[in-house]
């Protein structure tokens, strides 16, 4: 395992000049809410207004609640990688719903054509080989804010900028030493992850830069990628990716597009829709941009055949319908209470 200056000192227990801190990366595009990045490449993508993608600020303020919040034994540093999107200012977007210690945003067709990606990796789509590059760009910042020497850190958050959390993430409930991915399959999750440092230096690693470099035996964004890479790249159980048994796909976290915003802000009922706001509001300080994407959001989907009066679940929000003049309340389950019905019918 190499280590940098700074983790030297933390495992020597030295902190008097090395504040010891977890860092928070933030790697790839912010996804269209029609269309997915891999199906339309880099050059479609030019030129998008903020309404037409997935909303960075709301993403932002779940993470900050579930994951920084949720965690404030330690001060954070937030790292972004992201691609520009012409008519969006995606830089002024993530910088104003993160204090980012770095960052670097570049045009995504146009680094994944130096990198030489499509050719090392024949096949792949461009949405996983830009995502790959951006998380190793993303990895590669915080390693380099840790080796100035004055700070260490001691668990890393990946995570895309496009998903909403639900539930809190609690790091340090997860015993040291092996990776974790949000819970999906068989360690296959690839909305966040949990590392120690040297699973970071392996993906800052993952992509030797030149055109003419080796492959690489996997890339790391999909479904299964990043589990298999870090198997290839360490011994067990330092490389075996494991859930974190807290955040389940579709229920507890998933990216903002696919998220059913109508069923809870437009069809079923005004009272439904003001719990909604107000639950969004309480825990995320819902602004009125947030607020106004989300009717936009909502407004072009049907609604499901799903009465007035009954309790139903939107992902692990489950809406308590009451006998009026109880208003409707949200509360939040578990993935396991869900599923058997604690909450009625499920939209996810």
């Amino acid at each position: 395992m190499r280590l940098g200056h700074a983790a030297w000192w933390l495992l020597a227990g030295a902190t008097a000049d090395v504040e010891v801190r977890h860092a928070l990366l933030l790697a790839g595009g912010v996804s269209p809410l029609a269309e997915r990045w891999s199906k339309i490449g880099g050059g479609a993508v030019a030129r998008r207004s903020r309404a037409e993608l997935s909303d960075v600020e709301l993403c932002a303020a779940t993470v900050r609640r579930h994951v920084l919040r949720a965690n404030g034994d330690r001060r954070w540093d937030a790292f972004a990688h992201g691609w520009r999107v012409a008519g969006a200012d995606v830089e002024d977007w993530y910088r104003a719903s993160y204090d980012l210690s770095a960052a670097v945003f570049e045009d995504n067709d146009v680094a994944v054509a130096r990198a030489n990606l499509t050719t090392r990796f024949a096949g792949e789509s461009f949405g996983r080989l830009s995502h790959t590059l951006s998380m190793a760009r993303v990895a590669a910042l915080a390693l380099a804010r840790e080796a100035a020497g004055d700070v260490a850190y001691d668990r890393f958050v990946l995570v895309r900028p496009d998903v909403l959390l639900l539930r809190d993430l609690h790091v340090a409930a997860l015993p040291r030493g092996r990776p974790y991915c949000n819970s999906h399959g068989r360690a296959a999750g690839d909305f966040h992850f949990v590392f120690e440092r040297d699973h970071v230096e392996a993906v800052a690693a993952a992509l030797a830069p030149g055109r003419e470099a080796a492959p690489g035996p996997r890339i790391l964004s999909g479904h299964n990628n990043m589990r298999d890479f870090l198997a290839l790249a360490f011994a067990p159980p330092r490389g075996a990716m494991a859930i974190d048994a807290q955040l389940f796909a579709g229920f507890d976290e998933d990216v903002y597009r696919k998220f059913p915003f109508h069923v809870l802000f437009k069809c079923t009922g005004v009272d439904v829709a003001r719990a909604a706001t107000d639950h969004f509001a309480v825990l995320y300080n819902l602004s009125a941009t947030s607020r106004a994407a989300i009717a936009a959001r909502a407004a072009p989907f049907k609604c499901p055949p799903l009465g007035r009066t009954g309790d139903f679940a939107v992902f692990s929000l489950c809406v308590r319908r009451p006998a009026a003049p109880d208003p409707p309340r949200i509360e939040l389950l578990t993935m396991k209470a869900v599923n058997r019905g604690a909450c009625g019918h499920v939209f996810h």
